[in-house]
């Protein structure tokens, strides 16, 4: 922290990608691995991020006077949220046949939320992006015993 905020450190991601000694294409889409993970009881793996002292998922929301926190919903907000609050669904069937046109916001990073139905359930997922954008997908197990 001493050296992001030294006065030789240039400001804003300069500063950052200078003391990680990473770009700040890196740390977004190390951001993004972290965001996909969260809350999820995925195992840990060496070299996966993760976040190791918050459970945003368990915060939540919406918290007065945080920066972030004043969006419906729940974190990490996936945009294929159906309904509002606790009950709200964050995901739609892997399975389901359907086209989601987003513009990204603000945040640089937007979590799409599939999931099997079924054992054995796959999909085909076309992404049109410019070739800037980062793509991170996150292939999360079942945790449950076969048969539940």
């Amino acid at each position: 922290m001493k050296r992001l905020v030294a006065t030789e450190t240039p400001p804003g991601a300069a500063g950052i990608e200078q003391v990680t000694d990473r770009s700040f294409r890196e740390l977004m889409l190390e951001y993004a691995t972290a965001i996909s993970l969260a809350g999820t009881g995925a195992p840990r793996l060496p070299g996966v991020a993760r976040f190791s002292t918050y459970d945003f998922t368990g915060l939540g929301v919406p918290h007065q006077g945080m920066c972030c926190w004043d969006e419906p919903g729940r974190y990490p907000w996936p945009v294929t949220t159906s309904g509002e609050g606790p009950d709200a669904t964050l995901w739609i069937p892997l399975g389901a046949s359907s086209t989601m046109e987003r513009e990204v916001t603000a945040s640089g990073v937007q979590v799409y939320d599939l999931r099997a139905s079924a054992h054995g359930e796959g999909a085909v997922v076309e992404i049109d992006a410019p070739d800037h954008v980062g793509i991170v997908v996150a292939r999360i197990p079942d945790l449950a015993p076969p048969g539940n």
